[in-house]
């Protein structure tokens, strides 16, 4: 009789999707206490590495500590007790300061309560015995891998006597009391688990009470009631790490709501009939004062973003690196984000943003990582100010804007890593500048961008390192200057620009050790003046 292929390979399965849970579960615990465990396990590492080189003298100090440790044990074992509080202390104190206690209530470890008793108690068991194998390989080892003689058996072995049976009851009440204790380990630990899943449940129910307050209170009506929602919102965040993006893409979805609209001005002519009783007038006035009110609230929501993304500035507010704040489509008139931080992870997403007026400002902001994307937006009028801002890593990414007004300003910059990308981007008005910037690493992109207007400024720059790249790009009526810059280093390279309007000046330029390449030395359209002589023999 041929057994049941069928069944064995459904049972087989069974068995190892219930490992791989386990295993997963497993996994996931460890990457969740990974702090908790760094410690211990450097400090495993470290023995490990100690018992393996096993130098001469290791047995000499090993067996003096245990000397000096059977002599003078009540003060050594005062000063061991003393050496772990103090070690506990300190933990704990880096703990509590690193991690608020409302981020701690969020480090929830996955409950493992989905497992089997029996599979819990065998994994542990399996555990013990593996720690207790390697523990007492390590100390052979220390110990200068002593010969272990065999017991005598046979013929003049001695006889079984009362001692050895005691001896043997001895062994095995020891590892019955071992059991045991790994039993009980596990079950305190489940009840834990439960206390703190239970816990869990109750902090995120209670979260999400206060996230369905804050959400009313920023749909509300009255200007007052949704700046309140606004700081809610903020202070929920900061609590709530698990629902901290949850938190900021709201602030930034009512960023993204189109800004309300003023009715169409009345016609003067005749001023008593203007002021009708059924109050048109004061309609009006109440109109004009709510978008006063909701400029204020925008206001709001963006110093809070920019508070949050400041190193160092207010000990009091919680970080909001590595995330990510969605500004898509918005119009975006004006905002404050001066001083922020853009680290790894964080992104700052203008994709398709409309700026028609006012100031963003990134004055004095440091790119070191993360993103700020511009792709697509519109620069109709309005400033973008990144004066003095620190450029050493991420991106900042222009690619495809359309500049047809406002200046897009990075005065005094410094660009030392990253990317600054204006590829494919359309300059038919508007300024954008850098003057008095420094470029010793990184690039700024200008390949395949429509230079048909407007202003690029290079005043006072200093080229000692990095990538300016006009690779491409075509100039038809723009004017590009490097007035007083000064090429020790790095590269401005024009290859493959066209060139049908439009000037690119370097009539005022210091001087170029390292001149530009690919300027085509017959164009009317670029002008080399008084240091010509170097450019001209690397021009193409």
């Amino acid at each position: 009789m041929l057994p049941n292929l069928d069944a064995m390979d459904d049972m087989t399965r069974r068995w190892a999707a219930t490992a791989g849970t386990w295993l997963r579960g497993l996994w996931d615990g460890f990457r969740a206490r990974s702090r908790c465990w760094l410690l211990p396990f450097s400090a495993l590492l470290l023995a490990v590495g100690a018992v393996t080189v096993a130098p001469s003298w290791w047995g000499a100090v090993g067996r003096t500590a245990i000397t000096w440790a059977g002599r003078h044990w009540p003060p050594g074992l005062l000063l061991g007790g003393g050496a772990l509080v103090l070690v506990w202390w300190a933990i704990r104190t880096l703990h509590r300061r690193r991690w608020p206690e409302s981020v701690r209530r969020d480090r929830r470890v996955p409950t493992m309560v989905w497992l089997p008793l029996w599979a819990h108690v065998g994994g542990l068991l399996v555990l013990s015995v593996a720690i207790a194998v390697g523990m007492g390989a390590l100390l052979w080892w220390a110990l200068g891998r002593p010969r272990l003689e065999p017991l005598p058996t046979g013929l003049g072995a001695p006889a079984w006597t009362v001692a050895n049976t005691f001896d043997a009851m001895k062994i095995v009440l020891s590892v019955v009391a071992g059991v045991g204790a790994v039993v009980a380990l596990t079950v305190a630990y489940r009840k834990q688990d439960q206390g703190e899943a239970a816990e869990h449940r109750e902090d995120t129910k209670l979260y999400n009470e206060r996230f369905g307050k804050a959400a009313d209170q920023l749909g509300s009506d009255r200007a007052a009631v949704r700046l309140a929602g606004v700081y809610a919102l903020a202070g929920l965040a900061d609590d709530w790490r698990e629902g901290r993006q949850t938190c900021i893409d709201v602030l930034c979805a009512y960023i993204r709501m189109p800004w309300p609209e003023l009715p169409p001005p009345q016609e003067p002519a005749d001023t008593e009939s203007s002021q009708p009783e059924d109050g048109t007038v004061a309609a009006s006035v109440v109109t004009g004062r709510e978008i006063a009110e909701e400029r204020q609230v925008r206001h709001t929501i963006i110093r809070v973003i920019r508070d949050h993304l400041r190193l160092g500035k207010r000990s009091d507010v919680e970080r909001w690196q590595g995330h990510q704040f969605d500004f898509t489509g918005a119009d975006f008139h004006e905002g404050n984000l001066s001083g922020i931080d853009i680290a790894n992870g964080t992104t700052l997403d203008f994709d398709g943003t409309t700026f028609s007026g006012g100031a963003v400002d990134f004055h004095g902001a440091t790119f070191s990582g993360g993103t700020v994307d511009f792709h697509g937006a519109t620069f109709s009028g309005g400033t973008v100010d990144f004066h003095g801002a620190t450029f050493s890593g991420g991106t900042v990414d222009f690619h495809s804007a359309t500049f047809s007004g406002g200046t897009v300003d990075f005065h005094g910059a410094t660009f030392s890593g990253g990317t600054v990308d204006f590829h494919g981007t359309t300059f038919s008005g508007g300024t954008v500048g850098f003057p008095y910037a420094t470029f010793s690493g990184g690039t700024v992109d200008f390949r395949y961008a429509r230079f048909s207007g407007g202003m690029v400024s290079f005043y006072e720059v200093m080229f000692s390192g990095g990538t300016v790249n006009f690779d491409d790009a075509k100039f038809s009526g723009c004017a590009v200057g490097f007035p007083y810059a000064l090429f020790s280093g790095g590269t401005v390279n024009f290859h493959g620009a066209k060139f049908s309007g439009g000037t690119v000046d370097f009539e005022l330029v210091d001087g170029w050790s390292v001149p530009p390449i690919g300027l085509p030395a017959d164009s009317a359209a670029v002008r080399l003046g008084s240091q010509s002589g170097k450019a001209e023999e690397v021009a193409s």
